[in-house]
């Protein structure tokens, strides 16, 4: 089944809605280059949590395709949206996701989050 899927995303007679989970370069110098310690039979990765899409972020490097990127046969309006943290810091997003397009399709709505950078 397979390739029964595979060929009705091709011709249209299926619309792929995943996000990419990892971040693909557009070269392999766009990467983080390991050392390695010959001596110590040891390999250095230095860019310490700066790997994945954090690496491109920090370098300024765009990315032939970024994390989260995806393709669709139709088109998405976003609406409403809403951010609200409750007394635990708990924090809930609300939106609203319209099908602008002519064909069916199914949207995966991605929210970013980061620490503020006083915390370090």
């Amino acid at each position: 089944q397979g390739g029964q899927a595979i060929a009705d995303l091709l011709f249209g007679d299926a619309n792929p809605s995943g996000r990419l989970p990892l971040t693909f370069p557009k070269q392999e110098s766009d990467l983080p280059q390991p050392t390695i310690d010959a001596a110590k039979q040891q390999t250095v990765y230095a860019e310490g949590l700066a790997y994945g899409y954090r690496w491109f972020d920090a370098k300024g490097i765009e990315p032939l395709f970024p994390f989260g990127y995806g393709l669709s046969y139709t088109s998405y309006a976003y609406s409403a949206m809403h951010a609200q943290a409750d007394a635990a810091g708990n924090v809930t997003v609300d939106v609203t996701v319209t099908n602008t397009g002519a064909r069916a399709g199914t949207e995966t709505v991605q929210v970013y989050a980061a620490l503020p950078a006083s915390l370090g």
